[in-house]
């Protein structure tokens, strides 16, 4: 379970624009993931398999997931190009940054606590770090191509930490989080269908979480927002409600 998100990122540089700088971001992400980028990040991968399996849970909490050092490791002859081909065509956020956000999820769930999701920038040509969860939702493929179950171990422990309360905070925050999260425009349709307007490019799964959520958060974006709905008549007539 994740927190808000914070920011902690260096200042733009002053020439160009967001513009320019985005393609250059999106760009560099997907065409710098080498080989030898794909044989270091399944050697740290499984190196930290191989020494959390070597300790006592209750030191794990000892580890620098930051600065760990990946000791070497047979590798199956298959297994890096597969690897470079799985984080490209997932677009796995800065591939070489999931250790250490695992790591920081993980040690999360070690003192029970919900991880947070820190936004941070180091360099503006390869674009924001990966997140705890786009780690955590990276790992399940990279576990069964590398023979690993690092994303297993989390939810172990995952299950002894304390739901974040959401519904303790002031109604004016949770708002915001509604209006962050759910889609945004002030007119859609649903997906699938032709309409005048375009289906949102956010999903409403916020809405699955508990009754609680779904009679708040339903409410609030039927009140912001006009759905818009193609029907049918007898005589081939078409229309939208």
């Amino acid at each position: 379970m994740a927190t808000m998100a914070t920011m902690d990122a260096p200042a733009r540089p002053r020439s160009g624009s967001s513009s320019r700088i985005m393609p250059l971001i999106r760009d560099s992400r997907q065409n710098r993931f080498s080989r030898d980028d794909a044989a270091l990040l399944a050697n740290t991968l499984r190196s930290l398999e191989t020494l959390l399996n070597s300790m006592p849970l209750e030191e794990h909490h000892q580890i620098n997931f930051n600065q760990f050092s990946a000791s070497h490791e047979r590798h199956v002859a298959e297994d890096i190009p597969r690897l470079c081909r799985l984080v490209l065509t997932q677009r796995i956020r800065r591939a070489m940054g999931v250790p250490a956000a695992y790591g920081q999820a993980y040690r999360a769930a070690l003192a029970r606590r919900p991880f947070v999701n820190k936004i941070r920038i180091d360099d503006w040509h390869t674009g924001r770090e990966c997140t705890c969860s786009e780690a955590l939702q990276a790992l399940p493929a990279i576990d069964q191509l590398l023979g690993t179950r690092l994303v297993a171990r989390y939810h172990e422990l995952e299950t002894q930490v304390e739901p974040f309360p959401f519904f303790r905070l002031p109604a004016e925050l949770r708002l915001h989080v509604y209006d962050h999260v759910l889609p945004r425009g002030t007119h859609f349709s649903l997906e699938g269908q032709p309409a005048l307007y375009k289906a949102p490019s956010r999903t409403v799964g916020l809405l699955r979480l508990s009754k609680d959520m779904h009679a708040e958060a339903t409410k609030y974006l039927y009140e912001k927002h006009t759905l818009f709905m193609l029907f049918r008549g007898g005589q081939r007539e078409e229309g939208y409600v």
